[in-house]
């Protein structure tokens, strides 16, 4: 990939993250001051506001806390992330090629999925191949065995 575009889909996935965890923290701040803080102190404005801005600073350096402590909470994000792409790639597929996707088939894709990225995940990655691979493929494939076996079956029930 060219550089320069690499760089904007680098930004805008960044800016897409931070957009979430902010709105999250301000979600969070939001709530604590509205149905706890508020409700037990009834502060004036002015200590709302001060008390907002601590606990939005303490939620947004309490992940940080716990990415540093538990390194494993990372690597179960990347697992999630395996899975959440198998959803993914039955979507697109569903999306491109409509023909292509059955019921029958995108359910045992994504439960083959869950089973094998899962199986991956606990194996620790063999021979380097991360897991986040076989989510992607094993529903397309279980999917393409599916419309194969469907297509085997209307070619034999034509032919009859």
């Amino acid at each position: 990939m060219n550089p320069w575009l690499g760089g904007i889909v680098v930004a805008g996935l960044m800016a897409a993250a931070f957009g979430t965890v902010s709105a999250m923290t301000l979600g969070a701040t939001a709530l604590i001051i509205r149905d706890f803080y508020g409700p037990l102190v009834k502060p004036s404005d002015r200590h709302r506001l001060i008390a907002a801005r601590v606990i939005a600073v303490a939620f947004g350096l309490l992940p940080v806390f716990f990415a540093l402590l538990a390194p494993e909470i990372i690597k179960t994000l990347f697992f999630s992330r395996a899975l959440r792409t198998s959803l993914s790639v039955v979507v697109i597929c569903m999306f491109y090629l409509p023909l292509f996707s059955s019921g029958r088939g995108v359910t045992v894709g994504l439960i083959l999925s869950v089973v094998a990225t899962t199986v991956w995940y606990v194996l620790n990655n063999p021979f380097g191949i991360d897991n986040i691979y076989i989510g992607i493929v094993v529903p397309v494939v279980a999917m393409a065995i599916d419309h194969a076996c469907t297509r085997m079956k209307r070619a034999r029930s034509a032919a009859v």
